[in-house]
């Protein structure tokens, strides 16, 4: 006899699924119990963030062997909850691990290792290297919004807050440990740490130990408590896991195992018991039952899906058609219209095509009216959606640099647009295509601010903030005076303005000077807090938002400043600038506020081996209306900035620049005490420093590698400067009172600048964060 496969069709089953899901979900074990003896990357409960990763089945918080200035996390992926709001009931828990930091045997190293408790939408803060753990920043240090909870061992002593030695610390709501015991981190070295902490919901306290496999000092202690109530600090939800951090001084950092066990489960009432008898009962009776209905409802709802979906779209087109026609402004066309004005959408009348479809030419012979008809392709569900946001939406706006809406038509399934023509065609075929004649410079200053003033219409000028999101040369288009307008597309979600530097550019120079025109209204509203910026680039890629200015290009992950010549020798009398291209505010006229920022980047100086260089490089903080002058006049010594007529002129009227410069040549202006060596300074307005301090003594032949950090305190009107070096040098600082509202306007461009002269060397920024905070 033939076997017989019967196949039971799924949906008949999901029903009950969805019965036995729901019912029995109200009722989940939320204790949490995991053991984890090694880490592999197919482990769906660990997750891996910042530069931490699987290796060899351990955790590696410096995967990508940076071993300076890097953050990672290993966290538990599932939310944990810590404490009960209804019965204020508080969880014990208890977590092992094993761990080991290794020093490779350097003098100076750090920073350290952490488990963490915090809300489960905490994320890695900005600028949180070296001694923030990963955890904490300038702003979050010690403020009092902080929630969270952690044991950490902390090889580097961090005098800015108090600390004076190594050691093992239970942290309460801040970087400073509440509880702490010394501890040497260059004896246990390369050996491997067990950690047991335990917390009592009984008597609220924090229980810490650890001792190691191979190295031990008699005179540490290996223990540590705190009495602490968590409902007071947490919230009832959390997120664990473990944070390690370096900063200027590297180390390893390696988790090898982990396990976890908390033991609070939610209360259940006597009503709740009864509630849940009733369920069990109601769904073993139900089951049979709900199987046949289903069976039925499958067939039914497949029948009328596509009959309501059918309904929903014409109810949502008959909609939009009422409420279009009822005002002046675009109209409705019939397909008939349209295919005959553009002789059936033939190809020789194609525009272009897109993702949910092609643009035609098309020609009202009675009206003398060109026209572009954008036809959304018949199997795009997404276009039809994008289609009737896009008609409803548009139809409204009004801006004379905007692409003017004419109509719509959606005849015999067609879904199609009507707008007016461009005839001179998108920006990119001016500036990238083969047209003969270039776009003269007062007509690209006219383009940009017709672009500029769409943007800040569409953000700030109409009643709703709408934002674009793929502004680009191609979507700039030309009419026949060569004024710019957007076509717009509206998004389904909104989302930050995205500039494409590559796209918008023509040469060095004016890509600096196109963008920066767009940049001035750059304020996007759907930002909580539009005036605070942060940004981290830990490498360079030509599609970073950075704008290039003369010989500054990126090559090999790398900004080079400057440029080397045809046999590989850096170029004499080069100069190279790197902006940021979007305006950082520094403060809030309007509202009296200033802001705090941070900044920090590692470069690196080269000579080559020569006996002789110069001349060195500059951070900046730059107006928007700063003219660069020409390179030949500010080469050398004037870094890119100045020149022999403006040098040292300090006009006490108008905005200034202000520069950090870190100079490799002593030149007749550098104070009266100058130093035979290197040094920085801070400029303000002129290339003569206002402040200076030494900060090299000799260039490595084969290049130095620097990190410096920029900061500026708002309250105390003060910049400091803090220069570290990779190798064994002394590190350097430097600090100015100064009331930065007196000198800048209230947004500015930040960035760098370097030049050669007669003497040369290279200048390469290999990595740069900004956080700026009001």
């Amino acid at each position: 006899m033939a076997s017989t496969f019967h196949h039971h069709h799924p949906h008949t089953l999901i029903p009950l699924i969805i019965l036995y899901s729901i019912f029995f979900s109200f009722y989940p074990a939320y204790s949490i119990q995991f053991q984890i003896p090694s880490f592999n990357p197919g482990d769906a409960n660990i997750l891996y963030l910042g530069a931490a990763a699987t290796r060899d089945g351990s955790a590696d918080f410096n995967v990508n062997d940076l071993y300076t200035c890097q953050v990672g996390w290993t966290i538990y992926s599932k939310q944990v909850l810590l404490w009960d709001s209804r019965t204020g009931k508080l969880t014990d828990f208890t977590t092992h691990y094993t761990f080991i930091i290794d020093t490779g045997n350097k003098t100076t190293y750090g920073h350290g290792l952490a488990f963490f408790l915090a809300p489960v939408d905490f994320e890695i803060p900005p600028n949180s290297s070296g001694g923030f753990l990963g955890l904490f920043n300038t702003t979050t240090k010690d403020s009092a919004q902080n929630q969270i909870v952690l044991v950490e061992f902390d090889s580097y002593p961090n005098s800015e807050w108090g600390e004076t030695v190594q050691h093992v610390g239970i942290n309460n709501n801040s970087i400073v440990s509440t509880k702490w015991t010394p501890w040497n981190t260059s004896l246990h070295s390369g050996d491997t740490a067990d950690v047991w902490i335990s917390y009592n919901s009984t008597t609220k306290n924090l229980s810490v130990s650890w001792k190691y496999q191979n190295s031990y000092d008699p005179e540490e202690h290996t223990s540590l408590s705190l009495a602490i109530d968590l409902t007071r600090v947490l919230p009832e939800w959390v997120t664990i896991g473990f944070s390690a951090a370096t900063g200027y001084f590297g180390e390893t950092h390696t988790l090898l195992s982990w396990e976890f066990n908390s033991t609070l489960d939610r209360a259940e009432g006597n009503n709740s018991k009864k509630t849940r008898l009733v369920v069990i009962l109601t769904v073993s009776c139900s089951a049979l039952a709900v199987g046949a209905i289903a069976a039925f409802g499958v067939l039914w709802n497949r029948r009328k899906k596509k009959s309501m979906k059918d309904q929903l779209e014409a109810m949502n087109l008959t909609s939009m058609n009422d409420d279009l026609e009822r005002g002046a402004g675009p109209r409705r066309f019939s397909y008939k219209e349209l295919s005959l004005v553009t002789n059936n959408f033939s190809k020789d009348r194609l525009l272009g095509k897109g993702g949910f479809g092609s643009v035609y030419r098309g020609y009202f012979a009675n009206q003398d009216l060109s026209v572009a008809v954008k036809k959304i392709s018949r199997g795009s569900r997404q276009g039809k959606k994008e289609y009737v946001t896009e008609v409803k939406v548009i139809s409204q706006l009004r801006h004379r640099n905007l692409v003017q809406l004419l109509g719509w038509c959606h005849d015999k399934g067609e879904f199609l647009l009507v707008y007016e023509f461009m005839p001179n065609g998108s920006l990119d075929s001016h500036l990238f295509g083969s047209k003969k004649s270039p776009i003269p410079w007062n007509m690209r200053h006219k383009i940009g601010l017709g672009l500029a003033s769409a943007v800040l219409y569409l953000h700030e000028e109409w009643e709703r903030c709408v934002v674009h999101r793929d502004i680009k040369s191609s979507n700039v288009m030309l009419d026949s005076t060569f004024n710019a307008s957007n076509p717009i597309y509206i998004p389904t979600q909104h989302a930050p303005l995205a500039l494409n530097q590559k796209d918008m550019s023509v040469s060095p120079i004016s890509a600096v000077s196109f963008i920066l025109i767009l940049s001035f209204v750059m304020n996007v509203k759907s930002s909580s807090s539009p005036f605070d910026v942060s940004f981290n680039f830990p490498r360079f890629t030509p599609d970073d938002f950075i704008g290039f200015a003369n010989d500054a290009t990126i090559k090999h992950g790398a900004i080079k400043l400057t440029k080397k010549n045809k046999t590989g020798f850096p170029l004499q009398h080069s100069v190279g600038q790197a902006a940021f291209l979007q305006l950082i505010r520094i403060y809030d006229k309007a509202n009296a506020k200033v802001a705090n920022f941070t900044t920090q980047f590692t470069f690196l100086v080269n000579r080559n081996s020569a006996t002789n260089y110069g001349d060195g490089l500059a951070f900046f903080l730059m107006p928007p209306d700063f003219k660069l002058p020409d390179r030949k006049d500010s080469s050398g010594g004037f870094l890119g900035i100045f020149t022999h007529e403006n040098a040292l002129i300090n006009n006490d009227n108008g905005h200034k620049i202000v520069l950090v410069e870190f100079d490799s040549f002593n030149n007749e202006w550098d104070p009266i005490e100058a130093y035979e060596i290197s040094h920085m300074g801070i400029d303000v307005g002129s290339i003569k420093s206002v402040a200076t301090a030494p900060w090299l003594i000799e260039f490595e032949p084969d290049g130095t590698k620097v990190t410096a950090r920029i900061s500026y305190d708002s309250r105390a009107k003060r910049l400091s400067v803090n220069v570290f070096f990779h190798d064994k040098v002394a590190d350097s600082s430097l600090v100015y009172d100064i009331d930065l509202t007196k000198v800048l306007p209230e947004a500015v461009f930040v960035g760098f600048t370097a030049a050669t002269g007669d003497l040369v060397e290279t200048h390469d920024i290999l990595s740069w964060s900004f956080n700026s905070k009001f």
